[in-house]
């Protein structure tokens, strides 16, 4: 199965549809970083392992990801609207005094980067052994169900989030009653449920 299009965590080059991604180290990698970061990784370790590791025994040794992204922006776009309009108001400040248009801005650029940072620092991976949410740009937390232990899975919508193809899938294992981990606000929430059921099976 293809992933979603998303970027190397290593080159920042796009992965495609139809390429698979891999995980290294817990981060999503193309084929190339895969070889090229397993060989670093032999070769730094002095094990006695040859440096010029291949990226077939790479790939073939590494653990394969089924889908993976960060969350949609479209639960922002109310805040980020809310944000252009407070900066447009600061527009009509700025003719009277100019130090509140610096603070009002500066306030804006503040929020709308806090909002977006920690937007794309939570990514959400699948893969045929593991679920994985990491979340944090300053302090990193990563959690972690395996999908043999998976026993129930959810989707929750909204009428616009439907529209839209955006959902929160909720995780729930045989070791707990309530949900153990939760894909908040994801793209094609369907097709996550389905990678789901793929990787359960």
């Amino acid at each position: 199965m293809a992933v979603q299009v998303e970027p190397c965590d290593n080159c920042g080059r796009a992965i495609g549809r139809l390429e698979q991604a891999y995980l290294w180290q817990d981060h999503v990698v193309c084929e190339a970083c895969l070889g090229r970061l397993s060989s670093a990784g032999a070769a730094a370790e002095g094990s006695g392992a040859p440096a010029d590791v291949s990226a077939a025994d790479a790939v073939k040794d590494a653990e394969v990801v089924l889908w993976s992204a960060s969350p949609s922006v479209l639960p922002y776009l109310p805040r980020y609207a809310l944000v252009g309009l407070a900066f447009l108001g600061n527009l009509i400040v700025a003719a009277v005094m100019w130090w509140p248009f610096l603070l009002g801005a500066w306030v804006c650029l503040v929020l709308v980067a806090d909002w977006e940072l920690r937007r794309r620092a939570t990514r959400y991976t699948i893969t045929r052994r593991r679920v994985i949410r990491r979340t944090g740009y300053l302090r990193r937390v990563q959690q972690e169900v395996h999908t043999r232990d998976v026993r129930e899975v959810q989707l929750h919508q909204g009428p616009i989030e439907r529209l839209f193809g955006v959902g929160t899938v909720e995780v729930a294992t045989a070791a707990t009653a309530e949900r153990e981990l939760l894909i908040a606000r994801v793209p094609k929430a369907q097709k996550v449920m389905e990678v789901l059921r793929e990787a359960r099976a």
